[in-house]
């Protein structure tokens, strides 16, 4: 055996080796501010759907937008994306171990004739001989898996957030109609009041009240305005367009609500199928599974094999040297990674049954503020307010023949638009407690009626991505 040329060989695939280290290389990317403020600019001011130039702006022009705009989601999918290409990249074994040095002889004899010193080059390889490389793989894979469930996830939390915000848009817009309406109402009772004065039914007095009423909604008008104003950067923040694109659009009434829900029953097939934050911590056991398995793996030992080749200090002699090596494990089995991996796969179970246990309480809780809420609604519908619409009646008739004092006349006024805005108000309760359900089901209840099959199919399947 020539052992110069073995060697040779070693040197050369160990120079080979520590080259290709430096193989691997990346582009780094700055944060640049003044383009990144034109990119956002310019994607927040494009709808970017078919509906754009409408004149109309509906549930699924929104969720379209932020399906494709919402940054959070597209943080999501970048996270997603980096989870996909480290569960693609298979895990490697461990790297090859190259040693090199001299060896210095003292005190030699004065008959050796060998060299007092003396080039010594060693290679070892490990080799697993667990499982552990094809768990690290699984649980990347697992990973992944949780990182595309939470993207689906958060669409959908999001998708019902937008529903909510997208009737408390309307909402909104429902009360300021009204409210202007009733500001209208008041400036026609300032004239009728002026007229009255003159005619001398009325004093200087009932006059000045009318205008103080009057200004006074002309003040509920404005903080109308600035509830829309708020509840419209909701909508735009949600969808990430500049809330310029779609104010100014019509927007559909809200529907009249069914007067009853789905069997309890079914509402807890829906929240065990889509349940948001269930099935995140589905997933998290899932992992926490893979990880206790990965650590158990970890248990045992690599077998690690080297090579070595020296010459002797001061002989004229060359050594070839290989050999095995393993550690014991006697003490060291990984007992504290297994213990926590196994801990934290019961914090998980856990916290999975306490999720559990409050999405129950909140559908119960739901449901039955839903119900109290219809109630009121329908009994200020079929009631309040015809009677109240009565009353006005008959106040105005007395009112132009002097026959009713203007200010009970006004606090009559005040009591039916009390009742109209409170029943503004009931609607949207009566909505929040649905959506409340819709949270917790993790699935719409009611659809709109621009709400298309296809929409819904996908949200019930986990296909908006």
């Amino acid at each position: 055996m020539n052992l110069n040329l073995i060697k040779n060989k070693i040197l050369i695939f160990t120079v080979i080796g520590l080259l290709l280290q430096g193989c691997y290389s990346y582009n780094p990317v700055r944060i640049d501010p003044d383009e990144i403020i034109k990119e956002v600019s310019i994607s927040r001011n494009n709808l970017s759907v078919e509906s754009a130039d409408t004149d109309s702006f509906t549930l699924q022009d929104a969720a379209l937008v932020m399906s494709d705009k919402n940054p959070e989601l597209a943080l999501l999918r970048r996270a997603y994306k980096g989870a996909s290409e480290v569960a693609d990249t298979w895990a490697p074994l461990p790297n090859p171990k190259v040693e090199a040095g001299v060896n210095i002889g003292f005190d030699l004899d004065d008959g050796g004739n060998g060299k007092d010193v003396q080039p010594f080059v060693g290679l070892g390889f490990t080799i697993p001989l667990g499982p552990r490389i094809s768990r690290l793989n699984n649980l990347n894979e697992v990973l992944k898996e949780r990182s595309f469930n939470n993207l689906l996830a958060t669409h959908r939390e999001l998708y019902l957030n937008l529903r909510r915000n997208y009737i408390n848009y309307i909402v909104s817009r429902e009360r300021l109609t009204e409210q202007e309406k009733i500001v209208a109402t008041l400036q026609n009772t300032q004239r009728v009041g002026s007229k009255l004065l003159k005619l001398g039914t009325i004093n200087s007095l009932g006059l000045n009240s009318i205008n103080i009423e009057y200004n006074r909604v002309v003040l509920d008008r404005i903080d109308r305005e600035i509830t829309l104003v708020e509840e419209t950067a909701a909508l735009s923040e949600l969808m990430g367009v500049s809330s310029d694109l779609f104010e100014n659009k019509s927007v559909i009434s809200l529907p009249e609500l069914s007067d009853s829900l789905p069997e309890l029953q079914e509402l807890k097939e829906l929240m065990l199928k889509h349940n948001t934050s269930l099935s995140r911590l589905e997933l998290q056991y899932k992992v926490d599974y893979a990880a206790l398995r990965l650590e158990v793996a970890r248990r045992i030992p690599d077998l690690d094999i080297g090579a070595g080749y020296e010459q002797e200090v001061g002989e004229d002699k060359k050594v070839l040297g290989t050999g095995l090596g393993i550690e014991l494990p006697i003490f060291d089995r990984n007992q504290q990674g297994i213990i926590e991996a196994q801990s934290r796969q019961d914090n998980t179970r856990l916290a999975y049954k306490s999720e559990m246990n409050k999405a129950l309480n909140r559908l119960e809780s739901g449901i039955k503020r839903y119900r109290l809420y219809l109630k009121q609604y329908k009994e200020i519908e079929s009631h309040l307010i015809p009677l109240s619409q009565k009353n006005i009646r008959s106040a105005e008739r007395a009112l132009r023949i002097g026959s009713l004092d203007i200010l009970l006349f006004l606090e009559l006024q005040k009591e039916y638009r009390d009742l109209l805005i409170k029943q503004i108000d009931l609607k949207k309760s009566l909505w929040d407690a649905l959506l409340d359900i819709e949270n917790i089901t993790g699935y719409p209840i009611y659809m709109f009626p621009d709400e298309e099959e296809n929409l819904k199919h996908d949200l019930k399947e986990g296909k908006n991505e």
